[in-house]
């Protein structure tokens, strides 16, 4: 996409049970022009819209009130869930 892009940091803030691709509370991944090498598919696919309109917008998004640029998104494995925190770098 042309124009200006941000860096989003993804961290894991939350996991319970078991997860399958062994992601941890602390975890962190760098999304920039490439993406993340080693998280599991399912939640980055879960990620992608909130990851799209945070890399490319610099504006608020309507669901982060307190912190325009924080957002939480949560894995789709409602067995073993984990709470992953995206975070956009202003440079």
């Amino acid at each position: 996409m042309p124009g200006k892009s941000f860096d989003v940091v993804i961290k894991v803030v939350s996991q319970e049970g078991k997860c399958r691709r062994k992601h941890f509370v602390g975890q962190q991944w760098l999304v920039n022009s490439t993406s993340p090498g080693g998280i599991c598919m399912s939640a980055l696919a879960a990620m992608m819209p909130i990851l799209a309109a945070m890399r490319y917008s610099d504006g608020a998004l309507p669901w982060t009130k307190s912190d325009p640029d924080t957002a939480y998104v949560a894995c789709p494995d409602h067995r073993n869930p984990a709470v992953f925190e995206l975070k956009r770098v202003r440079k």
